[in-house]
């Protein structure tokens, strides 16, 4: 049962980052993190794979631009 936990996880997390590497800007990244889906889905995942998670989002944000204040209001 465990390893099949561990397996639904994995799929989760590999979800959760490549919709989040689809973003193309910080507001855009930004807005992603706060959907209420996608916040439901990190509190799904253990505790340590939503600090990875959390540190691949700070990460990426480093590397993408600003964006638009229109997508910063949204």
């Amino acid at each position: 049962a465990s390893a099949s936990k561990n397996d639904d996880a994995r799929n989760l997390y590999t979800t959760l980052e490549t919709a989040m590497r689809m973003a193309t800007t910080k507001a855009e990244l930004r807005a992603w993190w706060q959907v209420p889906t996608n916040i439901e889905a990190r509190n799904r995942l253990p505790d340590t794979w939503q600090g990875n998670l959390r540190e691949e989002f700070i990460t990426l944000g480093k590397t993408l631009p600003e964006g638009h204040a229109e997508q910063d209001a949204a």
